[in-house]
């Protein structure tokens, strides 16, 4: 695989996500009989149905920020940020709340 820390990423193809995970006082919904507490980005509740598309061969940047959470408390912790179908190399890793995705 190709190192893509030094690859010219163009503008257009930069995004900043702001990742917030359930916080003490998140509301709590039941799915599928299993309580489930709502999380979402850029500060929208996730439905499960991507908003992202990603062209192959182009190559993209995400920084990815998880500071707060969805009820507005500091968030506490991490949620494992993943893609699903397309590969991706970690760039940095400013901090365990705080990690840069090329």
């Amino acid at each position: 695989y190709q190192d893509l820390r030094d690859v010219a990423v163009a503008p257009e193809h930069q995004f900043q996500l702001h990742y917030t995970f359930p916080g003490p006082n998140s509301k709590t919904d039941m799915r599928a009989g299993r309580p489930y507490k709502f999380y979402g980005i850029n500060g929208e509740l996730y439905d499960g149905i991507s908003k992202f598309r990603v062209r192959r061969n182009v190559t993209y940047e995400w920084i990815i920020i998880n500071e707060v959470a969805m009820d507005g408390t500091t968030a506490t912790e991490s949620h494992p940020f993943h893609m699903h179908t397309n590969h991706f190399q970690v760039g940095d890793n400013i901090s365990y709340l705080n990690t840069r995705l090329i």
